[in-house]
């Protein structure tokens, strides 16, 4: 058993690191036009500004994968319960994401009927796969015991 249970952090750190690639992945879909990630998080020309919410939400996912494995290598448990938090909180801000959106000069009806019109695309499904599979990789370790 002790062989398995070393490799629930590492399961943890990568679905992090996973959560932070889906970023370079079309995250959210307006009528067949894919938005990346990155356009998502930083802006898309003449469209939408920068998102610190949206930003937040890839590097909340990456330090969740972090606090597992440190929490995992010392003897309390605190930072991988933080892990657990931070995995589930980013999960749902990866559905969120067009909810953050700043728009640039788009205001009033046309800002709601852009926001009705976006879907979440594969990348933003992908990072919450992640983060739900990193929090299930850290409550198995914590749960799990050493024999």
């Amino acid at each position: 058993m002790y062989v398995m249970k070393k490799w629930f952090p590492l399961i943890a750190f990568g679905c992090g690191i996973l959560a932070l690639v889906m970023i370079c992945c079309p995250a959210l879909n307006l009528d067949g036009d894919n938005w990346s990630g990155l356009e998502v998080c930083f802006g898309k020309k003449y469209v939408c500004k920068v998102s610190v919410v949206n930003i937040l939400t890839y590097v909340l996912a990456t330090i969740s994968g972090v606090f597992a494995v440190i929490g995992a290598k010392k003897e309390g448990n605190m930072l991988q319960y933080i892990a657990i938090v931070g995995f589930v909180v980013a999960m749902v801000l990866f559905f969120m994401t067009k909810n953050f959106l700043q728009f640039d000069g788009i205001s009033g009806t046309a800002k709601e009927d852009i926001k009705k019109a976006l879907h979440p695309a594969i990348g933003s499904i992908l990072a919450s796969f992640f983060c739900l599979l990193g929090a299930a990789a850290t409550i198995c370790d914590l749960v799990i015991q050493d024999y």
